[in-house]
């Protein structure tokens, strides 16, 4: 019996790459996986579900890596849709809608609602930074996990 060199779980005779943590097992170059199917990787995070539909997570654990860190990241920004719409209107109702005749008349919530509006919008530019990362990882090659993330396995 081999053992996987990444995670060291026991490997049988035969097997390419290790059925736990995706790893060569030396009979698999994964360096020829990775450049063959880097469009499919940059999918990935662009439309998750490709990968799935194609097939092509069972063939390749470098497409199965970069679809789990796709998938991922879509589930992130869903969550943080409906938490941040929450927030929103809780913030909204908290902050009514107020005649404002400061300099020009308007209507405004005020500035600790602009405030706290502009925190929500920034947080939801780091989850396009971990798409980004994820995309120039998948070009250059790499398996390499997303921050906080990245961890987390969807797909086995």
């Amino acid at each position: 019996m081999a053992f996987c060199g990444n995670c060291s779980t026991e490997i049988q005779e035969g097997i390419t790459f290790c059925p736990v943590c995706g790893a060569g097992t030396g009979g698999f170059d994964e360096a020829k996986d990775a450049s063959d199917n880097k469009l499919m990787g940059i999918l990935s995070y662009i439309l998750w579900f490709v990968p799935l539909i194609t097939g092509d997570t069972k063939k390749s654990p470098f497409v199965k890596f970069h679809a789990n860190q796709g998938l991922l990241v879509f589930i992130l920004g869903i969550a943080y849709s409906i938490a941040s719409a929450i927030l929103r209107a809780i913030l909204g109702a908290i902050f009514p809608l107020r005649w404002s005749t400061a300099l020009v008349p308007v209507y405004s919530r005020g500035a600790i609602y602009s405030i706290l509006s502009f925190i929500i919008s920034i947080v939801s530019l780091a989850i396009l930074v971990l798409a980004i990362m994820g995309i120039l990882n998948a070009v250059n090659g790499k398996k390499k996990e997303l921050p906080i993330i990245g961890g987390i396995t969807i797909l086995k």
